[in-house]
């Protein structure tokens, strides 16, 4: 909720944590992400930190859950081992979402369609 308020300015006190999805090392920046799940009631008033967010993509999670979103491309480790690899990434609203962020999503739909399965 802190990264939420600093980057895009979200406010804590305005959302209802619904859960937690799977810490997530981010290996190229050292950090371990610890993604949550809220729900705010109306739909926030954002202030984006131009300093750490280039662009703020509102995406129905409809439109995740499409098949076709999910697409591959191939990129160059930063990281030992060098090399290519194959990643996925959505294609959603003219952006490629991917590497934690999608791993993440990718996460939270696996969820949802769970829950609809079992309701």
């Amino acid at each position: 909720m802190r990264e939420a308020h600093e980057e895009v300015g979200v406010m804590p006190s305005e959302v209802e944590v619904l859960g937690r999805l799977t810490s997530l090392p981010v290996w190229v920046s050292g950090h371990l992400l610890h993604p949550v799940v809220g729900f705010a009631p109306r739909r926030p008033s954002f202030s984006l930190a131009s300093h750490e967010v280039d662009r703020l993509l509102e995406v129905p999670v409809a439109m995740l859950r499409e098949p076709d979103r999910v697409l591959w491309e191939e990129r160059k480790r930063i990281l030992p081992p060098h090399g290519v690899m194959n990643v996925p990434y959505f294609d959603v609203l003219d952006a490629r979402v991917w590497g934690a962020t999608a791993m993440i999503l990718a996460e939270f739909i696996a969820l949802v369609e769970e829950v609809e399965k079992s309701a």
